[in-house]
């Protein structure tokens, strides 16, 4: 009965003992999967951010000419009222060098994954309609007129 009594005991505290190689390896294994998908989404984001910022711009870029080819002159303020016509949460738009530019706001300016995505796409040695200004966080397109 002893014999049976600490037998008992041993399985017992075997069993108490701690997790085996294949729990621990799939439990890393899920904890992979989680950060890769975060890391991932990120990616996804900042990509959709800068085709929106681009988005914006080549927005402006058909106003200022739609206003050119009623004025002959670029600018973007259709309605004459002395504002601009377009609006952009990235930032304000400007007519430069004959370019429809948006300044990113501070809020985005900031943003290191949407400013590297932009300097990596649109950056000064890429073939790209629009350039991006990393220096001075400015989005511009090609020139309009």
């Amino acid at each position: 009965m002893i014999l049976q009594s600490t037998i008992l005991r041993k399985e017992n505290k075997r069993k108490e003992e701690g997790f085996t190689l294949v729990e621990i390896a799939i439990v890393l294994v899920i904890i992979g999967l989680i950060i890769g998908a975060v890391v991932k989404g990120q990616d996804l984001m900042s990509s959709a951010q800068a085709k929106s910022v681009v988005k914006d711009v080549e927005k402006a870029s058909v106003l200022a000419l739609a206003v050119y080819d009623k004025k002959s002159t670029l600018t973007l303020d259709k309605d004459g009222d002395g504002t601009d016509d377009i609006k952009s949460k990235y930032g304000t738009f400007a007519i430069t060098n004959n370019q429809a530019c948006l300044t990113l706001s501070s809020t985005y300016k900031d943003n290191a994954e949407l400013t590297d995505y932009l300097n990596t796409k649109y950056g000064k040695d890429t073939d790209e309609a629009y350039t991006y200004d990393k220096k001075n966080a400015i989005v511009c397109s090609a020139a309009l007129i």
